[in-house]
């Protein structure tokens, strides 16, 4: 097994690559100052066109041969198969790819994602067209290289939930659009809870110290992560599971999109916590799949987060820290945030 030792060396190159990659998006994106982006975008693309040229590598073919030779990988453990598998599927849909052309894209990307936060408080939508159309145009690019024969959605959907097509979410969407309009139309002839009545002015401080209550209530483990503030909520696993960091954006104005926004990257945060250690430097140390990762998120945001029977015990942490919500009973705070529109 000597090449399969000499395998997960040569993958720990590319994983020390990437780790380093995720810490400086997560600074890019929720402490680096405003005139640090066009240096830190070098650097960023620099580190990830070292990995992709990694994983795409003679070397890596080498070793991809040898270890999926059927005399070899049938002797492997179950790990170790993935393991190979995926990265042999990485390869395969990568090798082509022209490496300017993803280190094009890892810059414009980064770019964009810096004039969105701007354009976003200016709301200055005009500005980020030309980027959006620049990713629209690399993307189809770079899957003309990977996956020339396939349809670029469903290529890319392959690439988030794998199996899924078009055409089956056309017929989940359907169905659901089915059974939501007559559910919202029935709902639209209730009495609603006046949402104004949660408008008020809530300062940053109090909103982390309520943030940090809710994360430790649902067992967040702040010694294998941390929240920030960035310009739109998000998870990144740094290193699962030993290093997962989450964000929120705070509206003095009213304290419940961050709230609901700590629960669901929370959730998202706990996958990640509970991984399995022995899947560290085997790049399997993720979620399963877009759609899986957004029904833990969701669970905790919506189906705890939303339940009565959670703010029955916690709502008067709320009151306590936001003394102003004493005067919303809890009734019409659990039916104000289960407001449809």
């Amino acid at each position: 097994m000597d090449k399969l030792k000499e395998f997960k060396e040569y993958l720990n190159k590319i994983n020390q690559y990437e780790q380093a990659s995720n810490i400086l998006q997560w600074d890019m994106q929720t402490c680096m100052p405003y005139n640090g982006g066009d240096s830190n975008t070098g650097v960023l693309t620099m580190l990830s066109s070292k990995s992709f040229e990694l994983s795409v590598s003679d070397e890596m073919k080498d070793l991809l041969d040898n270890l999926t030779n059927p005399e070899t990988f049938n002797n492997l453990d179950s790990i170790s198969k993935k393991m190979i598998s995926e990265c042999k599927k990485q390869y395969d849909d990568n090798k082509n790819i022209p490496p300017n052309l993803y280190s094009k894209y890892i810059q414009v990307v980064s770019q964009s994602e810096q004039t969105w936060q701007k354009a976003k408080s200016d709301n200055d939508f005009k500005t980020m067209v030309p980027y959006l159309k620049e990713i629209i145009e690399l993307t189809k690019e770079m899957y003309s290289y990977s996956k020339p024969n396939v349809d670029t959605y469903n290529a890319l959907l392959d690439d988030y939930e794998k199996g899924i097509t078009e055409n089956q979410l056309d017929t989940i969407f359907k169905e659901l659009k089915e059974g939501t309009i007559p559910l919202i139309e029935a709902i639209s002839k209730k009495d609603k809870v006046n949402q104004h009545i949660f408008n008020g002015h809530y300062p940053i401080h109090l909103q982390e110290r309520l943030s940090n209550y809710f994360l430790d209530v649902i067992n967040f483990d702040f010694k294998s992560g941390c929240l920030s503030q960035s310009e739109h909520p998000f998870t990144t696993g740094i290193n699962s599971p030993y290093d997962v960091r989450i964000t929120t954006n705070y509206d003095i104005n009213d304290i419940r999109s961050s709230l609901f926004s700590v629960l669901h990257e929370g959730g998202h945060a706990i996958y990640e916590q509970n991984i399995n250690p022995k899947l560290v430097g085997t790049r399997l140390n993720t979620g399963a799949s877009m759609g899986i990762h957004e029904s833990q998120s969701r669970f905790y945001e919506n189906i705890i987060g939303r339940n009565l029977s959670f703010w029955k015990k916690h709502y008067n942490k709320v009151c306590e820290i936001l003394p102003s919500y004493s005067n919303i009973s809890l009734n019409k705070f659990y039916k104000g945030i289960n407001s449809v529109e």
